[in-house]
């Protein structure tokens, strides 16, 4: 009967606590009891006892693994759980979105260069920091990393092909 009372509430968008204000747009409570209640949890957080912080922590953790393997078994997202993952992803295109959106907003609150503009003329396309001369692709420093590694091959590559090993790795002439 009480659990009939609350789905009734909820699907009507009424508070399932007071009772009588409309609840907030996602949430089954409206704005007063929303507050009372994260005060509420506030409180009760800050007399807990640490060991008793760390069971409920690691309770909840393995709550979580347990429901993340589910979903993933089950082929469904594992973020949000109600639409079907993307082929070879743990994600929906919404939770896909959602989470490049963000990241996207936070490496631009650290101050990394966006992908768009490496490799623009005005910054490296390898670490996206600033050009010296205009139009380069790269700078200095992994101009100079390029060509060591270019230097490097091209020493290893004469190397095995003059030793005749080659030849029997890629299917010369045997001997």
């Amino acid at each position: 009967m009480k659990n009939e009372y609350y789905y009734f509430l909820k699907e009507h968008n009424i508070c399932t606590r007071c009772r009588k204000e409309k609840a907030v747009k996602g949430f089954t409570m409206c704005a007063d009891c929303l507050y009372y209640f994260s005060e509420y949890q506030a409180e009760r957080r800050a007399s807990m006892s640490p060991e008793s912080k760390e069971f409920f922590s690691k309770k909840s953790s393995d709550a979580h693994k347990r429901l993340y393997y589910k979903r993933k078994n089950a082929g469904l997202c594992t973020r949000c759980g109600k639409h079907k993952a993307v082929k070879g992803t743990t994600k929906c295109t919404e939770c896909r979105a959602s989470y490049n959106r963000y990241m996207r907003e936070f490496r631009h609150k650290r101050g990394v260069t966006p992908f768009e503009l490496k490799g623009n003329g005005y910054y490296c396309s390898t670490c996206g920091k600033p050009v010296e001369n205009a139009g380069d692709k790269l700078c200095k420093r992994c101009y100079e990393n390029c060509r060591n590694a270019l230097r490097k091959s091209q020493q290893a590559s004469r190397l095995s092909a003059n030793s005749g090993h080659w030849k029997y790795k890629y299917g010369g002439i045997k001997k």
